[in-house]
């Protein structure tokens, strides 16, 4: 459990045996991101499509979010490690649905610790 600014510290150099990439950025970042997975680890990319030959070399497992058929299990292994503790989202920002602007404006300075959700009522 600890924070890497990623604009001072390359984060593959401090973060390793990770279960779970889920890289939203694609492209660099994808490349740099499969050394910090633990063997039989899982990339989760939606920024684009994943190598499979370089998850092999690196003994991992790798997803594309793109097709129902394939982000639906991808999904629900993610909702069992959220579930059972192992895997803690860590959360920056909440915004209600109606601040979606904000939200998105402050997604956009690229500097946020954690994720930004939006809360959406039923």
């Amino acid at each position: 459990d600890e924070v890497v600014d990623y604009t001072t510290v390359a984060f593959e150099e401090v973060v390793h045996d990770v279960d779970v990439v889920y890289d939203t950025v694609g492209g660099e970042v994808t490349g740099r991101s499969w050394s910090t997975l633990k063997p039989g680890g899982i990339m989760v990319v939606i920024a684009g499509i994943p190598d499979a030959d370089a998850a092999a070399a690196h003994g991992v497992r790798v997803a594309n979010v793109a097709q129902p058929d394939v982000t639906t299990p991808v999904l629900n292994e993610l909702v069992a490690l959220v579930a059972s503790g192992e895997l803690v989202p860590q959360v920056g920002a909440t915004y209600p649905l109606e601040e979606a602007a904000q939200a998105q404006a402050a997604s956009e300075t690229g500097h946020g610790r954690g994720r930004i959700v939006l809360h959406v009522t039923r």
